[in-house]
């Protein structure tokens, strides 16, 4: 069978170092968070095959699954998700990461109850975790608690995805996450208008729309 070809990094010297499967799975975040997706699979991939260790191996699960869905295939992230969760030797925390990820996976194609479901238990695994984790779970908590709050809006429950979005916003507030703070704002915007409050609605829009449009031209 075909095995994938080493990642090399290149030093300043001119060597090349082969990277670790964890060095691998932080580039890989990296490019999936920046949309460079052939660039990101590739890592998380070449990472998932250079390591037997679970946690791990779960946490790049966690990534890759989004960016196959993003291909067409959600059926595989799904199973890829399950069979990580299904898996001995990962963390609560890295377990709630993965409900949230499946909750994600499900908004997606439109199961709005299932990312409701998956992502509340995302949220009470990461509210067991004492004390937090490392630098970056707020920003975690609030994706979760962003995307359970465009199920809730779907599904009509405008005050729970409220909830949701101030409490969302307040962490990227917090983060100093700019764009993800205005895509709060836009979505408090478009809640507004469903509650039939045109002029709150147009404000939150706009302040959201000059954010992104100065984040988009850096």
């Amino acid at each position: 069978m075909p095995q994938p070809l080493p990642f090399r990094a290149r030093t300043r010297h001119g060597w090349c170092v082969t990277l670790t499967a964890e060095q691998l799975y932080r580039r890989g975040v990296d490019s999936s968070n920046a949309s460079r997706h052939a660039a990101a699979r590739r890592e998380l991939e070449t990472a998932l095959a250079r390591t037997d260790d679970a946690e791990l191996r779960a946490r790049i699960v966690g990534t890759l699954a989004n960016l196959i869905s993003l291909r067409g295939e959600p059926e595989r992230a799904r199973s890829l998700c399950w069979a990580a969760l299904d898996g001995d030797g990962i963390s609560p925390h890295t377990a709630a990461v993965l409900h949230g990820q499946l909750g994600l996976l499900a908004l997606g194609v439109g199961g709005f109850e299932e990312t409701v479901k998956f992502s509340s238990r995302a949220l009470e695994g990461l509210d067991a975790q004492q004390p937090a984790h490392e630098a970056g779970e707020g920003e975690v908590r609030a994706n979760v608690l962003l995307n359970r709050s465009v199920a809730l809006m779907q599904l009509g429950r405008l005050d729970a995805s409220l909830a949701d979005l101030r409490e969302a916003s307040a962490i990227f507030a917090q983060v100093g996450d700019a764009a993800s703070n205005a895509m709060c704002e836009h979505n408090a915007g478009y809640l507004a208008l469903l509650q039939g409050d045109l002029v709150r609605a147009l404000d939150g829009m706009e302040r959201a729309a000059r954010v992104l449009r100065n984040d988009s031209s850096v």
